[in-house]
């Protein structure tokens, strides 16, 4: 696990710039960067507390400080001491000196004295208020305590060493913003080791059958392995419930090999290279006890020269190392041609030629005497075959793979070697330490489905996990909890499968709470519900994330899931028909779209341009076209609008609601102007179809109209693309960028029929992509009634399950989070 200090600086390299509580810890942790990672870096890169706060004011506005506070007292009470009652009396202006310090230590708690303070005594205090006011604007001052809220704040920042002013700053922030916090490692030292009873479950099912395995069907022990995440966590649960069910278990914990005698050496080829064989590195290489080199007296002899000299590092136009008598031996000549040759070659075969032959040159015999060491040695070099049959496989062009000696040494920091020792029972991995353990079956615990094709492509995989406070492994579900964590307190049910087999969906319940949401949100211990048909509750702390990201802290969003009377917070105060649509395909996507707000934040494909973004700049195109403002009505100018949108994307720009130019979004990516001209070509003769069937439709044109009502008790809003009105008739369409096969399924159009006050005489979903017409049959009004009522219902009772369906999974926005259950064979 990466130290405090390591995640600091990652945030820095990361492009955050850091909140200390001091200016003096600022400075201390960039010269701490600077030393550590060896890079420069801006010193508006760390800022102190008050600096950030300083950020959110006016250009030349500072904080009142005790000398301002002093000097307007004193001016305050020489100009109003004839009508003050409280604070001063006229009888004794002797007092105006200690008065001031009085008042001016006052000032900053103003309203908390107004509150204890009886009537009569009020108004010196109103008046002073005024006054102080007036004083911060002339002089372009402002008070910190006086601030009701913060305006948001370009920029992504790091809260490091948080607790002193956490809570704070917390009280002041009303609108979101793009910050983390990194919190001390004591703060995870000190949580409480949970195993949660959905991991217990998926426990006992992996061992139950483990022991079917060995009883029923005659499998030995040794052909059985298991990778555990969270390993040192779930230890001392794996061995009870294996003591249960009569299974012996041996667990095992490898050494990662860069940190061998072996791996020591070859880390300081890498190092002496890069820092142009410095002395004190060459010295500390040479010395090492742990590397069995050849000529250990000429060895010493050679570093005592080094210093003798006072050689600092190589000069390659007169190298002094070659001064040293050693060196004309061959010491430094064996060292220097075999380093430069394995940094500086591109190619895999000589690397391992170069790194077999320095090993050669400089280590004695007794590197490869004794089982352990030559087993270490061993599969250092084999991974790093390893490494350079990758490369050959990959067939990247040269440029990329040169040097590749610094990416093997990246390559090597993941591998671990596992001693072959045998040990009776079924081996017990940490997860990923595995690696080169051929089992015939290997059960792995805890791991989701993206993360575990990449590393295991042949395994049983028995896991719906839910990620606890200590987990490490860096997995989708731990950064939709994250990202989820940042809008309020939340408690997850386990999502488990009981003995007999049947499923329980995941279920969120909500938390008890005694006092306002600001400062009950960030609690260490809460009370909370845990009865119920869904079991037992755990929480998920914030504070056991290093990273958490806080990006949506809507205090009026929070206030209103705690105020509702409702079982469950998520349960939504309207739903769309698009809403209905989604949890009718996939109520764990309606989970993962409308509650956690994942609509546009995740992508399954890093590299697609999103269809949500191509659709709106389709649909608008039609809008503008028809609109009051357009006064060209020709083919051209339709798809001009369009060749206008599809440049503002370029320039990653947008409308907003009101018609502006607003940026967009950071999820969504630009286009390119390949792109754009792919699109003209794609889209032009469905826009000019599409354009020509609303002008013979006519009549008064109504787009995206607001519509509210109730459908079975329910409270539904919904926006239609278009409404026709034409005499007596109603037509509805839908505007949709590709065919779909799900269109003949969805109820978006009956929701839109039984809203509108007339009669619908036709409803059609119209094509971008071809131009194509596509007619609806309606439904029953009672047939939608019934369909609502039961999602509706479902919703409230946390029913959100994941529906397996191969057309649907291929390609959803969010398959790389999704919890469901799957078996890969």
């Amino acid at each position: 696990m990466a130290s405090y200090f390591e995640k600091i600086y990652d945030a820095l390299e990361d492009g955050f710039t850091l909140i200390l509580p001091s200016e003096e810890s600022a400075r201390s942790i960039l010269s701490g960067y600077v030393l550590e990672r060896k890079k420069s870096v801006e010193s508006k890169r760390a800022l102190s507390f008050d600096t950030y706060l300083s950020l959110f004011h006016e250009d030349g506005e500072k904080e009142a400080s005790f000398v301002e506070r002093y000097i307007f007292s004193l001016s305050f009470l020489e100009k109003h001491q004839d009508r003050l009652t409280y604070l001063i009396s006229s009888e004794y202006e002797s007092e105006i000196a200690s008065s001031a310090a009085y008042i001016s230590s006052l000032i900053p708690d103003l309203e908390r004295a107004e509150k204890y303070l009886g009537r009569n005594n009020k108004a010196d205090i109103m008046l002073l208020k005024k006054e102080y006011d007036e004083f911060l604007y002339s002089n372009s001052l402002y008070e910190k305590s006086y601030i009701s809220s913060l305006k948001p704040l370009a920029g992504r920042f790091v809260f490091a060493f948080a607790d002193t002013f956490m809570e704070e700053f917390f009280s002041l922030m009303k609108e979101k913003m793009d910050i983390a916090i990194i919190y001390p490692e004591s703060s995870i030292r000190n949580e409480v080791v949970h195993v949660y009873e959905n991991e217990k479950i998926e426990i006992r099912d992996v061992l139950l059958k483990i022991r079917k395995l060995i009883t029923e069907d005659k499998v030995n022990a040794e052909e059985i392995c298991i990778t555990a995440a969270g390993y040192d966590r779930i230890r001392d649960r794996l061995e009870e419930e294996a003591y249960l069910v009569s299974l012996p278990l041996a667990f095992m914990r490898g050494e990662n090999v860069l940190e061998t005698p072996s791996g020591a050496f070859i880390k300081a080829a890498k190092t002496l290279y890069e820092t142009d064989y410095d002395a004190l590195e060459m010295k500390a290489f040479l010395l090492n006890a742990s590397i069995p080199f050849k000529d250990e007296k000429e060895i010493r002899d050679f570093v005592y020269e080094i210093s003798s000299r006072s050689i600092k590092k190589r000069d390659k136009k007169k190298d002094r190392y070659f001064a040293c008598q050693k060196s004309r031996d061959g010491i430094y000549s064996r060292i220097i041609n075999h380093v430069d040759a394995m940094n500086t070659t591109s190619d895999p075969s000589k690397l391992i030629y170069y790194t077999k032959s320095f090993t050669e040159a400089m280590l004695s015999e007794s590197q490869f005497e004794g089982e352990e060491t030559r087993n270490y040695f061993s599969f250092l070099i084999r991974s790093l075959n390893d490494f350079a049959s990758l490369l050959r496989n990959l067939h990247l062009p040269s440029e990329i793979c040169r040097p590749i000696f610094p990416l093997f040494m990246k390559y090597a920091e993941s591998i671990t070697y596992m001693e072959k020792e045998k040990k009776d029972g079924i081996r017990v991995y940490p997860y990923g330490q595995n690696r080169g353990t051929k089992t015939a079956f290997n059960f792995i615990i805890g791991v989701n489905e993206r993360e575990a094709r990449i590393r295991e492509k042949d395994a049983r995989f028995l896991s719906d996990y839910e990620v606890g406070p200590l987990r490490e492994e860096k997995d989708s579900t731990a950064l939709l909890l994250e990202e989820y964590l940042s809008s309020s307190a939340v408690y997850f049910s386990s999502s488990e499968t009981s003995f007999s087999g049947a499923e329980r969906a995941l279920s969120i319940l909500k938390e008890k709470r005694d006092s306002e949401l600001l400062s009950d949100s960030y609690r260490r211990e809460a009370e909370i519900n845990t009865e119920g048909e869904w079991g037992s509750v755990y929480s998920v702390q914030k504070k056991a994330y290093s990273r958490a990201l806080f990006t949506s802290l809507d205090e009026k969003k929070g206030t209103e899931m705690i105020s509702s009377s409702l079982t469950f917070p998520f349960t939504p105060r309207h739903l769309s028909a698009s809403q209905i649509d989604t949890y009718r395909k996939c109520p764990y996507q309606y989970f993962l779209s409308y509650i956690f707000n994942f609509n546009s934040s995740f992508s399954y494909s890093d590299i697609c341009y999103p269809a949500l973004e191509l659709g709106v700049r389709l649909h608008r195109t039609i809008e503008r076209y028809f609109s009051p403002e357009n006064s060209l009505y020709t083919n051209e100018a339709l798809i001009s609008i369009f060749s206008s949108e599809l440049d503002l994307w370029i320039e990653r720009k947008t409308y907003d609601r009101s018609g502006r130019i607003v940026a967009l979004e950071k999820s969504v990516p630009a286009i390119e102007e390949d792109m754009k001209a792919f699109f003209l070509m794609r889209y032009e003769k469905g826009l000019v179809a599409i354009k020509d069937r609303i002008e013979r439709e006519g009549g008064r044109l109504v787009f995206e109209k607001r519509m509210e009502g109730e459908i079975s008790k329910e409270k539904i809003v919904a926006y239609p693309d278009l409404v026709s009105y034409k005499d007596d008739s109603v037509s509805v369409f839908d505007f949709k960028s590709s065919e779909r096969k799900d269109l003949a399924s969805s109820i978006q159009m009956d929701v839109y029929a039984y809203l509108l006050s007339a009669s619908v005489d036709s409803m059609s979903y119209l094509i971008f992509s071809d131009g194509k017409e596509e007619k609806k049959s309606p439904l029953e009004k009672s047939e939608v009634e019934e369909i609502v009522s039961s999602v509706a219902s479902s919703i409230r009772s946390g029913k959100f399950n994941t529906t397996e369906d191969k057309d649907m999974c291929t390609g959803c926005r969010l398959r790389s989070l999704c919890r469901r259950r799957f078996i890969i064979r």
